[in-house]
């Protein structure tokens, strides 16, 4: 309801009194004496803008009009603050005091620096005390984005050798990108660029659903000394914010019997998740004493002191059977034991079938894949960037769909290492009836791991024996270079140390479990190294 004002009320008071008793009197005297603000239009959408384009901006009016007898007072004219300063602004008003049935205008124009949908609201302030007088405010910036996903731009190589980077190119904006030029600008020629345009290139703007499209750029490193290279990449395009985007990029090299120092730090407990697949298509001997010796292989991790994570893996859809996910240091010994045990189900009372029992690599893979490993999944207890270490026991070759080294490659993008281990038929033939571990055998050695023989008579021992060849703990540290091994000195807290010994095959300097570095020290190994080198470094 609209209230009178205090001097309105007094002059009515002040007329003479009406000596007509009709009380049907007919309309009112009084007038709403409140201002009354209607603001047209109450929504803006403006044309959309291209970004620093050489045309006027779009400037929309906005009209305050007062449709009561009292005075509108217009105040402030203030923004929301949902898009940043000066994407949209507002001159006026033209009149700041109306009367009844006078207007005025306020005029919003939209600047957008970036690419981009903006929204805001402008606020009229008056003396309407029911009419916030708010228009909403709607503009698209339409521009070209270029983006650079570089990694890191040190490249070292040894003298003679190779070494590359790739720059992705995307356009993260709202209309296409235009490439126009591409130069790497250096002092010397050990820096080149293999990637050259002979015409414009144009990027839609990027998908990433669709994971396009890009445009990749190769620089390459061959160095002739060991002198630093520094070069500079520039990539010109029609982004109007950045023409010119550029990159810095350096060469670090070394000449053979280079002397090289790395630091480890000992772990204190070192993080594992471990996944066993087991064979169940014809359970024998050897599966039934694997499983019973479980026991074993909780007690070795116990005693390691090994922060892991571990499951037993026999279902197609890569979930544990059981109520129990997985089993970590927190287990009791026996706890753990029967619900690795459990995960086993060597009975089939809780997977009574599965096609993949002889594919141990896709059973693994459906463990890591993002329907269960995501949150609420069956594996979400899986982490990201802890070293994977798989054990596959069976008595056959793996028979999974794809090659062995397309799996190790699909592990490698969600664990920080992968090691594979298997426990079966030795190379070339086997042992008793299990056939060779083929595919397990070949990855074992590309990552580091071992085959256990199948037909062992002491599975303790076995399962020992995996857990102390997993390469994740104080014991064994792997060298970035390939030293000349009678160079190699080791020292642990700045003292010189003896007992450990190179093993050349995994490029690891080893200590005996008695004599492994105490949690927590620092191990300094030294050495010199010649020049290797391999594809892509």
């Amino acid at each position: 309801m609209r209230l009178c004002s205090l001097g309105v009320l007094l002059a009515a008071c002040a007329a003479p009194a009406d000596t007509d008793t009709d009380t049907d009197s007919g309309p009112s005297i009084f007038p709403a004496l409140d201002p009354c603000m209607e603001v047209s239009p109450s929504r803006i959408q403006f044309v959309p803008v291209y970004i620093l384009e050489d045309r006027p901006l779009e400037t929309r009016t906005i009209t305050v009009s007062n449709t009561c007898t009292a005075e509108l007072a217009i105040g402030d004219v203030r923004f929301q603050g949902k898009a940043p300063d000066g994407v949209f602004s507002a001159t006026g008003p033209a009149a700041s005091l109306l009367a009844q049935g006078e207007t005025s205008t306020i005029e919003v124009t939209f600047d957008p620096r970036t690419a981009g949908d903006w929204v805001d609201s402008l606020f009229i302030e008056s003396n309407d005390p029911e009419n916030a007088g708010r228009v909403a405010l709607m503009g698209q910036g339409v521009a070209p984005v270029i983006d650079l996903d570089h990694g890191d731009p040190t490249l070292t190589a040894g003298i003679g050798c190779h070494a590359q980077r790739t720059v992705r190119i995307t356009n993260q904006g709202n209309a296409t990108l235009e490439v126009s030029d591409i130069q790497l600008i250096s002092a010397g020629t050990e820096l080149g660029l293999e990637t050259a345009l002979t015409e414009p290139y144009a990027l839609r703007p990027y998908s990433a659903t669709g994971g396009g499209p890009y445009l990749d750029v190769v620089v390459t490193y061959d160095p002739l000394d060991v002198e630093p290279d520094t070069a500079l990449l520039r990539i010109r395009s029609d982004d109007p914010l950045t023409p010119e985007a550029e990159l810095t990029y350096t060469g670090a090299s070394w000449r053979d019997e280079e002397a090289v120092t790395e630091t480890f730090r000992a772990p204190d407990r070192p993080p594992v998740d471990l996944l066993v697949t087991l064979d169940r298509s014809s359970v024998s001997d050897y599966t039934e004493g694997a499983v019973g010796a479980f026991d074993a292989l909780v007690a070795e991790l116990d005693r390691r002191e090994l922060a892991h994570r571990t499951a037993v893996i026999v279902d197609d859809g890569g979930c544990p059977a059981g109520d129990v996910g997985h089993i970590d240091r927190s287990y009791g010994f026996g706890p753990a034991a029967a619900v690795l045990t459990t995960q086993a189900d060597l009975t089939r009372d809780l997977v009574p079938s599965s096609n993949n029992e002889e594919r141990g690599f896709m059973l693994v893979e459906a463990a890591l894949s993002k329907i269960n490993s995501n949150p609420d999944g069956c594996t979400d207890w899986l982490r990201d960037g802890v070293p994977l270490a798989t054990v596959h026991l069976s008595d056959e070759r793996d028979q999974s769909l794809d090659d062995w080294s397309d799996y190790v490659s699909a592990f490698e993008k969600t664990h920080r290492g992968v090691q594979v281990n298997a426990i079966g038929g030795p190379l070339p033939s086997g042992c008793g009836a299990a056939q060779p571990a083929e595919g397990y055998a070949e990855a074992a050695e590309a990552t580091g791991g071992y085959v256990h023989s199948i037909c062992t008579t002491d599975w303790d021992a076995t399962w020992q024996d995996v857990v102390r060849g997993l390469d994740l703990d104080r014991s064994s540290y792997l060298l970035e270079h390939e030293p000349v091994p009678d160079t190699i000195e080791v020292e642990v807290d700045g003292a010189p140390v003896a007992g450990w010994t190179w093993d050349p095959e995994r490029a690891r300097v080893r200590f005996p479990m008695a004599d492994a570095p105490p949690a927590g020290s620092t191990v300094e190994i030294t050495y010199t190294t010649l020049a290797t080198c391999s594809e892509g470094t």
